[in-house]
């Protein structure tokens, strides 16, 4: 009797327990609806249903919050289901953003040729555009103010965002503006290293590139005049070697030339005065051959072949070994000439340019 009085109430739990799990997979997919729709996505094209995988692919894209990678899978599995469906001109496209996400993705070789063309079509048009999508950030020299230049090859796009914050600054300031080639960013205030990360974002909010992020951000030095910079760029006793160095290079280098234009015109004169008859040969008893009487003209036109030579290469050499000691020792600072490498990649901001995504 009490063996069957407990079954209601242990179906009730178990119910209770079904309706829980059952809750929180809603809950999951309402917080997360492009990673159901790109599962989903991933499930049509499984069972060959074009027509489901174009419109759970496009859901996902809509709905926002990818990175590149996840974009451009999607934009691959929209590519093969509008070819399969007929629509060449929109499978080309969708390969297009693909391969400006992902330059080196291909296509499976086992898809038929009617399923492949768009793609080779859209490697084809993106192979004969110069400019792939980009994005770097550098710093002006000698100014609290860093460029960030992006390139959109397939105009897709929409806004740049830009956040920023003094390194030790837990805040980020964050702007998004509409896509731009070049926009300006100023540094934050007071010393210390500005940490930076910028993001190309669709129309939907996608991440489609990156150049740095929150949690691994680009790093630029000292504000100018800040007491920080003021130290690290005070000149200090022997910091200004490699100019004194190239200096001598340089001095070296002029003497050497003058050298050699000097070796030049003692050379032509002495060649000249031993081929010139009024000058150096004459009738002799005994008779003297040309290179007896002349043999001082002859010295002096080798000497100053010799000493042209000397001084020529001198010269050159001293002009290689300043342009060697400048470059090793005037680097400078090698945040302010530092450009980013940008991968894709989302990170809040503070200032920044959003990109979008047409449709």
């Amino acid at each position: 009797m009490s063996l069957s009085s407990n079954i209601p109430t242990r179906a009730c739990l178990a119910l209770a327990c079904a309706i829980v799990i059952d809750l929180s997979t809603v809950s999951t997919h309402a917080q997360t609806p492009s990673a159901d729709a790109s599962s989903r996505a991933e499930e049509a094209y499984g069972r060959i249903d074009f027509e489901a995988t174009l419109a759970a692919s496009t859901e996902a894209i809509a709905g926002g919050g990818l990175d590149a990678s996840a974009c451009a899978r999607l934009y691959f599995l929209m590519g093969v289901a509008r070819a399969a469906l007929g629509q060449e001109n929109e499978s080309r496209d969708a390969f297009l953003r693909m391969l400006a996400l992902d330059p080196e993705r291909t296509v499976e070789r086992a898809l038929s040729p009617r399923l492949r063309a768009p793609y080779l079509e859209a490697r084809g048009l993106l192979d004969a555009r110069a400019e792939r999508l980009t994005l770097t950030v550098d710093r002006v020299a000698s100014t609290d103010t860093l460029v960030v230049r992006a390139r959109d090859p397939v105009s897709f796009v929409a806004n740049v965002r830009v956040a920023v914050r003094r390194r030790g600054n837990g805040a980020w300031t964050q702007q998004i503006k509409p896509f731009a080639r070049e926009m300006s960013v100023a540094m934050p205030p007071g010393a210390g290293v500005t940490e930076v990360a910028v993001a190309l974002l669709d129309e939907h909010g996608n991440v489609l590139l990156t150049a740095g992020t929150t949690a691994e951000p680009r790093a630029f030095g000292e504000p100018v005049g800040s007491s920080a910079q003021d130290a690290r760029t005070t000149p200090r006793a022997g910091g200004n070697g490699h100019i004194v160095a190239a200096g001598i290079a340089v001095a070296v280098g002029v003497l050497g030339l003058g050298a050699g234009v000097a070796g030049i015109f003692v050379r032509a004169d002495g060649a000249n005065s031993f081929n010139d008859d009024t000058l150096c040969f004459q009738p002799s008893t005994p008779p003297l051959t040309r290179g007896e009487q002349c043999a001082g003209d002859l010295n002096a036109a080798r000497n100053g072949e010799i000493i042209a030579g000397i001084g020529f290469g001198v010269a050159g050499a001293a002009v290689i070994v300043a342009l060697v000691v400048l470059a090793v020792g005037g680097g400078g600072d090698d945040d302010d000439r530092s450009t980013a490498a940008l991968s894709c990649g989302s990170g809040p901001g503070t200032f920044g340019v959003a990109c979008g995504v047409r449709f």
